[in-house]
């Protein structure tokens, strides 16, 4: 059996309005705590991302 390795890229962004326009490949989206938002991750590499993300962005606000 061959093992691929699949790249996987997390972004961030600051937004400005709680009004967001999705494309039709999306079914919804809902803004979270970064509590609720870890609970319902699944994969490591998610919660992983999500962790960085809140620790680059609690560093800024000191």
């Amino acid at each position: 059996m061959d093992v691929f390795v699949i790249p996987e890229y997390s972004f961030g962004a600051e937004v400005k309005s709680e009004s967001v326009n999705i494309s039709n490949e999306h079914i919804g989206f809902k803004w979270v705590s970064y509590d609720e938002a870890i609970n319902q991750l699944k994969w490591d590499s998610n919660k992983t991302a999500l962790f960085e993300l809140n620790c680059k962005l609690t560093m800024n606000e000191s």
